[in-house]
This record gives C-alpha cells, structure tokens and sequence, in this order.
C-alpha cells in the first residue's frame, strides 16, 4: 500500500508494507508492519528479512499481487519452500482494468 507521510515538515509518499498470517484456529493475526521509500524488491527483501529475524518460520502460502519487487523477493527468500497465489481479487481488478466499458457487466 502507498500512503503519505509527515517526515521532517515535508509530505512524501511511502511504502506500507503489511504481512498478514492466519493461525492454527484460522484467525488472520498482523505478522509485521514496515515503512519502505516504495514498494520495491529491496523494501520487501529487508522486510522478509526482518520478519525470519523476529522468528517468523512454518510459512507454507505467501498469496500477493503480482508486484515485481514482491515476487522477486518471495523467490529470493522463500523458494522452494511456500506456494505463492497470485491474490485473486487483485487478478480480476487487472482483468477489469484491461476490459473496455461496454463489457464489464
């Protein structure tokens, strides 16, 4: 998520970036919070990073929008060992984007 931020007077737009478990009951638990300059590989890397620091571990599923610097850091961090889903709410707002007016319906 892009939000703007107050940072020494000026407002500038910054990277939220969120991470979101589910647990063995099937409650969704907020997993980490990382404020990067954008949504870009090396934010995400730092914040995969951070998140396996903090003791992260036994993630099997990693579902996200199809942001490159996300998914070359997922692959970097967890390849080979999680499934990555492409977010289907995201993939039908791409398929929405791309469709002319007349055909949404």
């Amino acid at each position: 998520m892009v939000t703007k931020l107050r940072e020494d007077g000026r407002v500038r737009a910054r990277g939220l970036l969120l991470a979101f478990g589910v647990n063995s009951e099937g409650y969704r638990e907020l997993l980490g919070l990382h404020v990067g300059d954008s949504e870009s590989g090396a934010s995400w890397n730092e914040f995969f990073l951070n998140l396996k620091q903090r003791g992260l571990r036994g993630v099997e599923l990693i579902a996200s929008d199809q942001h490159n610097g996300l998914v070359k850091a997922i692959r970097a961090h967890y390849q080979g060992v999680v499934t990555w889903q492409r977010c289907q709410t995201h993939f039908m707002r791409n398929i929405l984007d791309k469709t002319p007016k007349a055909l949404k319906e």
